[in-house]
């Protein structure tokens, strides 16, 4: 009974924090919102360490613009200034933390909590956080490469749904896209100009002693006027996009039947209110302006917009199966690729692979090297969604976790070629025909890596396999990662000119630490392994868990950027600081006392946090 009321607390929290925040977008214009939102992920690797920085930036930005859609363009529109957009972020925080405070127990609970309670929720809480607070985190240039290899090859079976192919929405969204960055790259350059010609206003100002009069006067005078103009008219039309050149560009028919899947109209869709619930901004994140102008908040969005409307058509039309058949098979080719491209000829690759010549117990990829062997299995279906109540979420991602397409199973697969070389047992590879590939000898391996490599990201079942992989006797934990997150370590191991043997390296140690870390995602793991030379640190830790902090992973970034731009990172290697989450939560006597223990300390809002995290006060809980 005190649970329900304390669910029905929390849940009334939550619809309160919803209303007020649609209370105040009511108000303000959709350009000014839009704008807002624009600006925040043009610059968003800057973002990261504000004091107010938001929990879950991508998904709780277009949850806002969701909540924006239900209400109507108000007659008089506000500017969404700065006040607006400080209070906006508060309560997205607040309303996304309501969802997490769900799972936790209330004080008349914590005495009477069973394993299976906890259990539950050691699985529940993260999957659900994960898959409603993480977006894709692709760059565009991934997006667009899986909107090709999925999605195109289904390009007559979406005209006739859809009326448009994906080759002409991808065209379209690649026009807009480069658009905007041309817009964005010519303000860029207006900026500069006026800078110069502003300082050197000032300067002369400064020099000749001008009264604020003389100022104001020579201001409005060339060249200064129309450099100023020309920038206020670059900002004003930074996100926008106006459909007349669509139509001029792509032909009225293709672009109405594009503006009719991806552009959302304020006011239209008055019943989005819950996280769990279908965004419409997600779905359509072109905002429409007017009958000609539309702005697009994030060109990343967009693209993976596409993708989405692609495969959920397509899931649910005649090709079903077909379509499915083709995910498996280009996911295995896209593992291939990566694998070829970052090993070249120093390593041998067999794909589609069988233990007998009758095609029986398939393998996707064998890759030797030297003396060592992975056996890699590709699992192209995405997470399943999570339900709110914990015992129904635990059951939906625990059936889904051992299904023949889930991660369980190509444990088994990669661990049964590992545990027969194990046993000095010869394994004989054959090609589909039945043609001998390769003989497998034991005395030829000195490592063999079981490997699991998913489309989608599933967080923490991934990052920590302990949480629901089971293993049979002589089974070893698999390298479970997905394929953007291969992709980047293995541009990034490039980048730093590591050796093929890095992969080996690095995925010995990694294997060795579910059940170890309290984090949900691959690549913090990898920048750790980046920054202090190897996880052995972790590995060796005496701790239960060790908490990794989240800024490990912004290595990748940085490469990323230093590639755009030609330079080179090279990060300085150091001795990492590691957090005993058994000895933290000690000093967080309870959970719902979280707030008291953060004000309780004087402490600056950069510097470490108290609780012993290594992460800043304001990013851990001075938040």
């Amino acid at each position: 009974m005190v649970t329900e009321i304390m669910k029905e607390l929390l849940h009334k929290k939550l619809l309160s924090y919803t209303e007020k925040l649609r209370t105040s977008l009511s108000n303000c214009s959709t350009e000014t919102i839009v704008g807002m939102c624009s600006s925040y992920f043009l610059k968003f690797p800057e973002n990261r360490d504000e004091e107010d920085s938001l929990l879950a930036p991508t998904k709780q930005l277009f949850f806002m613009l969701g909540i924006m859609l239900t209400t109507p363009e108000p007659t008089c529109p506000k500017d969404f200034g700065d006040d607006g957009w400080n209070d906006s972020k508060d309560l997205l925080n607040r309303i996304f933390s309501t969802y997490a405070w769900m799972y936790w127990p209330t004080k008349d609970e914590l005495p009477n909590l069973t394993n299976e309670w906890k259990q539950l929720r050691q699985v529940a809480m993260p999957a659900f956080l994960h898959y409603f607070s993480t977006s894709l985190m692709a760059s565009v240039e991934q997006l667009r490469e899986r909107i090709r290899r999925y999605v195109t090859p289904f390009d007559s079976e979406l005209k006739k749904i859809s009326g448009i192919t994906a080759t002409d929405a991808l065209e379209i969204t690649n026009w807009i896209a480069d658009s905007l960055q041309s817009t964005i790259d010519k303000l860029q350059e207006e900026f500069q100009k006026e800078n110069k010609l502003r300082l050197n206003l000032l300067d002369r100002a400064e020099r000749e002693a001008w009264p604020i009069e003389k100022i104001r006067e020579e201001a409005q005078k060339e060249p200064y006027i129309s450099c100023f103009q020309q920038v206020m008219i670059g900002l004003q039309s930074m996100m926008t996009i106006q459909i007349s050149s669509l139509v001029e560009r792509f032909g009225k028919d293709t672009c109405s039947n594009y503006c009719s899947l991806f552009v959302s109209t304020r006011g239209k869709n008055t019943d989005f209110l819950y996280l769990t619930e279908k965004n419409p901004a997600e779905g359509a994140p072109l905002i429409r302006l007017d009958d000609n102008r539309v702005m697009c908040p994030s060109a990343n969005m967009l693209f993976y917009a596409v993708f989405l409307w692609g495969e959920t058509t397509l899931i649910h039309s005649e090709v079903r199966n077909t379509y499915l058949k083709h995910r498996d098979m280009e996911l295995e080719n896209e593992v291939f690729d990566e694998l070829r491209n970052f090993f070249g000829k120093s390593a041998q690759l067999y794909g589609h692979i069988f233990e007998t010549p009758k095609a029986e117990f398939e393998h996707d990829i064998l890759l030797v090297l030297d003396r060592k062997l992975a056996i890699i299995e590709a699992k192209a279906s995405p997470p399943v969604e999570p339900f709110r109540d914990p015992e129904k979420a635990f059951v939906r991602i625990h059936r889904a976790f051992k299904s023949d397409r889930g991660i369980q199973k190509a444990s088994e697969q990669a661990n049964r070629i590992r545990k027969r070389l194990l046993a000095h047992e010869n394994v004989m590879i054959y090609s589909e025909s039945g043609k001998p590939i390769i003989n497998l000898e034991p005395k030829d391996f000195d490592f063999i890596l079981p490997m699991c490599v998913t489309r989608d990201d599933f967080g923490p079942l991934t990052v920590d396999l302990s949480l629901l992989l089971q293993l049979s006797s002589g089974d070893e934990y698999p390298w479970a990662i997905n394929i953007l997150d291969l992709h980047n370590l293995f541009e990034a191991w490039r980048h730093l000119d590591c050796t093929p043997n890095k992969f080996f390296d690095y995925a010995g140690e990694r294997t060795l630490l579910n059940g170890r870390l309290l984090c949900f995602d691959e690549l913090e793991i990898a920048g750790f392994d980046i920054h202090h030379n190897g996880l052995k640190s972790l590995i060796d830790n005496k701790a239960d868990r060790v908490h990794l902090n989240p800024s490990y992973s912004q290595i990748f970034d940085e490469i990323y950027r230093a590639i755009q731009i030609g330079e080179k990172v090279k990060p300085e290697v150091t001795q990492p600081h590691l957090t005993d989450v058994r000895e933290l939560m000690k000093q967080i006597k309870d959970t719902n006392n979280h707030q008291e223990f953060s004000k309780q300390k004087k402490t600056g809002r950069n510097d470490p946090c108290p609780c012993g995290s290594g992460i800043k006060y304001k990013r851990c809980h001075g938040k």
